[in-house]
């Protein structure tokens, strides 16, 4: 489905679980806590249409090991992203750009790996405070945000938040030239509802009806 989605759609989701043949799955289920399993399953390249990615990692350290292992696999670029909040340990990070402070990036471009820092004003967007873009307490509260911010009906720090990941899948794709001009177009892609288009049209194969039908 996943693959019918890609072809048809031009966007798809990989389930990590559903993709691992092995007792992985209930391995992950079962762990709360970071492990190489977290990591494992982009490098293993599953869609290997794509000559570029963004994988956030939940150490520096981590960052620089994960873009040399995807230099050696053979992508084009990559960026791997150590978020940061104002105010919070800076080992306290996330695996993605921040909009609460400054994220550190590891970049593979051409053949070379190189370290830079960026900040919210880099995607032409303000420093928040952390509350603003944390988790909600519950799945359901998560995806009803997901789905409102695609609909168009939430804006501010969450549609940010979601425009500034998206930009730099647009930067690190060659789309954009800039972080702000990948902010600028996703941004676009949520008020003209392109975005949600797209969402719905991998719905068609990817979404629950769909699991449950068959």
């Amino acid at each position: 489905r996943a693959a019918m989605s890609l072809q048809h759609a031009g966007i798809c989701y990989l389930p990590g679980e559903a993709f691992l043949k092995s007792g992985w799955a209930r391995l992950i289920r079962s762990m709360r806590f970071t492990s190489p399993f977290n990591i494992l399953g982009p490098l293993t390249r599953p869609c290997r249409q794509n000559n570029c990615a963004v994988i956030g990692a939940y150490s520096p350290g981590v960052s620089l090991q994960m873009v040399e292992i995807m230099a050696e696999i053979g992508m084009d670029a990559a960026l791997s992203p150590y978020g940061m909040a104002e105010g919070f340990d800076p080992l306290l990070g996330i695996d993605e750009f921040s909009l609460c402070g400054p994220t550190r990036v590891v970049e593979l471009c051409k053949g070379a790996i190189t370290e830079h820092e960026v900040t919210p004003e880099d995607f032409g967007m303000k420093t928040v405070p952390f509350e603003c873009i944390a988790s909600k307490s519950t799945a359901a509260e998560n995806a009803a945000t997901v789905l409102a911010v695609l609909e168009g009906r939430e804006g501010g720090p969450a549609a940010d938040f979601f425009c500034m990941n998206a930009a730099a899948a647009l930067y690190v794709s060659g789309m954009a030239v800039s972080y702000r001009q990948g902010a600028d177009m996703a941004r676009e892609a949520l008020e003209s509802g392109g975005a949600y288009e797209k969402f719905e049209a991998m719905l068609e194969y990817q979404g629950r009806d769909v699991y449950m039908n068959n």
